[in-house]
């Protein structure tokens, strides 16, 4: 943490000097850390020396170079064409592909089934709903209790959708 105050200390002096409150604060700091006295007179000294060396000179063709590299940067395409542009490439292989599709068909398969369970429960519930006054019916022993919707779905599976025709009872009839 000491190693980052005097470099925010160095960065500030490198940048102008540094005002009067600013200074008292950097005292107070060094007088905290002793340890970092010495480091900070080298780069005052060493800050005092670099301003007194002259600007280095400007190149002819520099505004020429600024002017060549405002264009350069203009005639480079949008960010998102050359994301665009990276990401096809990927996709044009088949095993990115497939995962993708994959990856999208599994999503539309689990909506497609919650869907599905919703409905299932919408329609027993719906069937529930329209066994109720039956079961607050009767009285007594004969009361149509929980139990008996609870295994309401295996006891319909048990009836056969279409009732079997007898035949000994039809041929017993055309006799």
């Amino acid at each position: 943490m000491n190693e980052s105050a005097l470099q925010q200390w160095r960065e500030k002096a490198w940048q102008r000097p540094l005002g009067r409150a600013e200074q008292e604060r950097l005292n107070a700091w060094l007088q905290a850390h002793p340890e970092h006295a010495s480091l900070w007179a080298e780069e005052i000294a060493l800050n005092q020396i670099l301003a007194t060396l002259p600007a280095p000179p400007v190149s002819s063709n520099f505004t020429s170079r600024v002017m060549q590299a405002i264009e350069r940067e203009e005639s480079k395409p949008v960010a998102s064409q050359a994301s665009w542009r990276l990401i096809w490439p990927w996709l044009s292989r088949p095993w990115p592909r497939l995962a993708t599709g994959t990856a999208l068909g599994l999503l539309a398969a689990t909506f497609f089934w919650q869907q599905h369970r919703a409905t299932e429960q919408k329609s027993l519930a719906t069937t529930m709903h329209a066994f109720a006054p039956v079961a607050a019916l009767g009285t007594g022993p004969k009361v149509l209790s929980v139990e008996v919707f609870q295994d309401f779905d295996t006891i319909q599976k048990l009836v056969p959708e279409r009732p079997m025709a007898d035949v000994d009872l039809l041929a017993a009839l055309h006799n």
